[in-house]
């Protein structure tokens, strides 16, 4: 019996940087950073960036047999895949709201992002065990969603942009949780402060992954 041990890529920084310049660029247009309010640009990084790289780490999440990071990457790649594709206007999405119907619009957004809102609530307490920049990311996510379900709403600009800083925020975590990950000891001798959080103590069951999963790079092992 021949055992070896085949090292496997982590994809979660991928997915946690795509997911945090997509979604930034998104915010800084909803916070009408230096007087934008047309933010019709992202279409093609949310499509491009947000979506496929998205889905693409989160489809390398499952087949390393991480299921919750496999199931979040995704579903947010999805996210902005569709938000991408209901812009195009060739497509007649958002541009079927015009005329008589131009009121249901607002409303029609709100419940989008309600939709949102509950997924994102639902995949908080699952990340107790994480680190705490990952919580937090989630938990400022769950903020932005509500909060901009509320602006679509009730048509409060100020609700908006509360929104956009508590998208801003979240993807300023993404940002430096995906690089804690990236910066493993093969690749750096920077190593960035993370903290976990207090439910994320070992446990029996966990001392065998944690070994597998040193630095962020799970290995799996191949009999022969």
């Amino acid at each position: 019996m021949v055992e070896m041990i085949h090292a496997q890529a982590n994809p979660t920084p991928l997915g946690l940087y795509a997911y945090a310049i997509t979604n930034l660029l998104g915010n800084l247009y909803t916070i009408n950073t230096r007087g934008i309010s047309n933010g019709n640009l992202i279409i093609g990084m949310a499509i491009s960036c947000g979506g496929l790289a998205q889905f693409m780490a989160g489809m390398w999440d499952f087949a390393n047999s991480n299921t919750l990071g496999g199931t979040s990457f995704t579903i947010y790649g999805t996210f902005w895949m569709s938000y991408g594709l209901m812009h195009i206007p060739g497509l007649n999405s958002v541009t079927s709201y015009a005329g008589e119907s131009a009121d249901q619009l607002p409303n029609a957004m709100g419940i989008y992002f309600a939709m949102w809102f509950l997924i994102s609530a639902l995949f908080t307490p699952a990340f107790l065990r994480s680190s705490v920049v990952t919580f937090s990311m989630f938990v400022t996510l769950d903020l932005m969603w509500m909060f901009l379900m509320i602006a679509s709403f009730t048509g409060s600009d100020a609700t908006r942009k509360v929104g956009g800083w508590s998208g801003i925020v979240s993807c300023c975590l993404a940002l430096y949780e995906g690089t804690c990950i990236l910066y493993t000891s093969d690749v750096t001798p920077i190593r960035l402060p993370r903290p976990m959080m207090p439910f994320a103590a070992k446990s029996v069951d966990d001392t065998e992954s944690d070994i597998k999963d040193k630095d962020g790079i799970p290995e799996v092992k191949y009999s022969a």
